[in-house]
């Protein structure tokens, strides 16, 4: 039904079908474009270098476009520093308590950075969190916000391949429901404790080179995807109903602890179906 009124759309010239890298993408047409920013000015903003017109203090949505602003030097490979975008930025402070939704997408310099944090960092009533950002300015912004505790959805993109760990601040976020991480596929180990909330995991079976997972006390999640690992751990997850390995490469791992406690919903579980060496050490029961 969902593709009937795409289809439909894009038939009566309202949305553009767009084919990028085998995948399909449907891109709102100019002049819709900038009456949809009219009509929901009050609501919604972007902050784009293009439009920067006055932000109303009763925005709740806003989005902060830097790829057509900060370029890199092809020589130094250095991102100038660009002063009036930094003005246009700290022009919005006024509504930033209201912010429901914050998306910060592209590349940018360190002193577009100290605005950015300086302008957010008092926007303590955020649902949704989008930023691209290197691992320690993406820390050192989580921890200056005030309070992180209504987060519900939080996506992290990192450039930067040779990142080894997520920000620990995560763990202060206890109503966080999505986690998406970009980028973050060097990853060992992963932890997850005591995050009642959350209902869809990361996708640990991207996460390629991961030897250790401990979740804990995830009471919602029903579904845990990953690839071969060395150590497993699920210990009270009530509504888990899928736990699977899913073989990524030619990676040859050997589960050699394994427990499982109160999972008493989990109903698949196909991990000695795979690649895996039997001398694992059981401790617990599987459920019945």
């Amino acid at each position: 039904m969902g593709w009937y009124y795409l289809t439909d759309l894009v038939n009566r010239g309202l949305f553009e079908q767009v084919e990028l890298q085998c995948q399909t993408y449907y891109a709102i047409c100019g002049l819709m474009h900038d009456f949809a920013r009219l009509v929901s000015r009050t609501e919604c903003a972007a902050l784009d270098g293009f439009q920067c017109n006055e932000i109303f203090p009763t925005v709740h949505h806003l989005s902060i476009i830097t790829d057509f602003i900060y370029q890199r030097d092809d020589q130094t490979g250095n991102i100038p520093r660009i002063e009036w975008f930094e003005l246009s930025l700290q022009s919005i402070v006024a509504p930033v308590r209201k912010l429901r939704t914050l998306v910060l997408i592209g590349e940018y310099d360190s002193f577009f950075f100290k605005a950015f944090q300086d302008v957010f960092q008092e926007a303590d009533n955020l649902r949704l969190l989008q930023m691209f950002a290197t691992s320690p300015d993406f820390n050192s912004f989580l921890c200056s916000l005030a309070n992180p505790t209504h987060l519900r959805y939080l996506k992290i993109q990192d450039g930067h391949t040779e990142q080894k760990a997520l920000p620990r601040v995560l763990s202060k976020f206890f109503h966080l429901q999505v986690l998406d991480v970009v980028f973050f596929n060097s990853l060992h180990t992963v932890h997850l404790e005591d995050c009642r909330e959350w209902i869809i995991l990361p996708s640990l079976e991207m996460v390629r080179f991961l030897k250790r997972l401990k979740l804990s006390n995830m009471r919602r999640v029903r579904v845990v995807l990953v690839p071969p690992l060395e150590e497993l751990v699920l210990d009270r997850m009530p509504d888990l109903q899928i736990c699977s390995c899913t073989s990524v490469g030619n990676i040859k791992s050997i589960l050699r602890l394994m427990e499982i406690w109160s999972c008493s919903a989990l109903e698949v579980f196909d991990f000695f179906q795979k690649v895996y060496n039997y001398e694992t050490e059981l401790k617990s029961p599987m459920p019945s």
